[in-house]
């Protein structure tokens, strides 16, 4: 194979491999996902989530969870779920760009139990924003 050739296959790969490179924004969901030390026996959860930007969608919780709080129109949101807390995806929320998922925390301010809603201590908890 020629030089030339060699060139022409280069830049042929160069640029189908950024074709497929979307540039820009990308809306989507993000997941507020949860690790319990105590998975199932929890009733409620009183956590915010900050971002560089507010929701662009209604947050979801699990089906049998409820959601108290809201209207979600700030950068640093306050939520409240009930219902059956367990590890795993806690809530889920669209954004203007999923690419600024690492700029947004999660921070867990009270746990209580579910049989009595008495308060747990937070240690080994811990929340995470993921794609």
């Amino acid at each position: 194979m020629t030089r030339r050739a060699l060139l022409a296959v280069f830049a042929a790969g160069v640029l189908l491999g950024c074709v497929n490179q979307p540039t820009g924004p990308q809306a989507g969901v993000l997941s507020v996902v949860l690790s319990a030390p105590q998975n199932g026996v929890d009733g409620a959860i009183l956590f915010t989530v900050s971002g560089p930007a507010t929701p662009t969608s209604s947050p979801t919780v699990a089906t049998g969870d409820t959601l108290w709080g809201g209207p979600f129109t700030a950068t640093s949101n306050q939520y409240v779920v009930t219902g059956n807390v367990r590890s795993g995806t806690l809530l889920t929320f669209g954004v203007s760009d999923v690419n600024l998922a690492n700029q947004y925390t999660a921070t867990i301010s009270q746990v209580a139990a579910s049989a009595n809603y008495s308060l747990r201590p937070l240690t080994g908890y811990s929340l995470v924003i993921a794609k």
